[in-house]
């Protein structure tokens, strides 16, 4: 599958620009993520109402009309559709978690169903447009059998900073609008009280792993110290990448995270007390260095959100430069506050790298 998309991707990024953005890249969650940023961060005086939404359809991968892509197919890219033919010409049996424990068919599906990752529709909207995009969106989803959730779809702008901004109208509608901000492909862009939440969320959310890891160390030290290294150790990462290095944001975040890292590893071995200071940087080489490769986030923390920008920068400014861009009303894309918070982390990784390589400029 991923082959045959490499293969056509840039004839799929074609057909579905302007209005898809970041089709055949690599990190395109990223640039997507930064196009979010870059629109909000863009707005124009305070009587701007441009309003950034998300809307989250229930179940959305599974619910999918398998006719309508391969109908969809058939139109495009013809020459395709045997080989998708061999994975949706009969539906496929889907089994479910419930909450009590039990399994259940789609044809048991009940209210309590814990669902898999649900697709996320970002738009940016004038406030006044709000109802009449989600309407407009909830018809076209419904003609693919997709169910939108309006209780779970937000508003975000960052204009209405607490409730009294919020006009009645908007306020009484079902769909939320957030003074806080808003979650854009599971990373939040808004005030820092909001950012420091979700992050502090997200990393409360990886100890039932590393809980479970510890458990199945019982059994077997290898398995365990495979699945802590390559996947807990790098679940951050994203986070990283995508939101700036400063104290009380990611670098906090990635100071507790290797500390829970620390803490399992730990655990694992029934090491009495804390580790010393060298013990855990010991744990933390890569393992050619003679390490456990439990790489440290506080560490990468920098280089990790300088790498996304330098990914990122360049496609976000085509984008809004052009004819669907905000950046064209003068807006310099150095003047936004996602670039300008790259600053301090180029010095500082400059201090430590500058002597031995050749950095380039923001």
């Amino acid at each position: 599958m991923k082959a045959v998309y490499m293969e056509n991707k840039l004839a799929f990024e074609e057909d579905f620009s302007p209005l898809q953005f970041a089709v055949g890249t690599s990190a395109g969650g990223e640039r997507l993520f930064r196009a979010c940023q870059t629109f909000t961060e863009t707005r124009r005086d305070d009587s701007d109402k441009r309003v950034l939404v998300t809307l989250d359809n229930k179940n959305a991968f599974n619910s999918f009309d398998r006719q309508a892509i391969l109908d969809e197919l058939g139109t495009k890219w013809p020459s395709l559709v045997d080989f998708f033919w061999q994975f949706y010409a009969t539906p496929a049996e889907l089994w479910y978690r419930m909450e009590d424990g039990r399994t259940a068919t789609s044809s048991e599906f009940l209210d309590d169903f814990i669902g898999a990752f649900m697709d996320d529709i970002d738009g940016e909207v004038d406030e006044t447009c709000v109802m009449r995009y989600v309407d407009r969106a909830e018809q076209l989803l419904a003609e693919k059998k997709l169910r939108l959730q309006r209780d779970k779809s937000t508003r975000w702008s960052p204009r209405r900073q607490q409730d009294s901004d919020i006009p009645a109208d908007i306020a009484t509608s079902d769909v939320k609008c957030s003074t806080e901000g808003i979650t854009v492909l599971g990373c939040p862009i808004g005030a820092t009280s909001f950012i420091q939440r979700s992050l502090k969320k997200i990393t409360i959310g990886h100890q039932p792993l590393l809980e479970a890891i510890v458990t199945f160390a019982q059994m077997g030290l290898q398995g365990s110290d495979l699945l802590l290294r390559y996947c807990v150790s790098p679940r951050l990462n994203y986070w990283l990448r995508l939101l700036p290095s400063n104290s009380d944001v990611s670098l906090a975040a990635a100071e507790r995270y290797d500390a829970a890292i620390i803490t399992a590893f730990r655990r694992m071995f029934y090491f009495p007390g804390d580790f010393p200071d060298s013990v855990s940087a010991q744990v933390q080489l890569p393992i050619r260095l003679g390490g456990f490769g439990f790489i440290s986030a506080t560490t990468i923390v920098r280089t990790a959100f300088l790498g996304s920008v330098g990914l990122t920068a360049s496609d976000v400014s085509s984008r809004f430069h052009g004819p669907y861009g905000c950046l064209r009303v003068g807006a310099a894309l150095l003047d936004l506050p996602w670039l300008q918070t790259a600053a301090p982390a180029f010095v500082a990784v400059s201090e430590v790298v500058g002597p031995s390589f050749s950095l380039p400029s923001l």
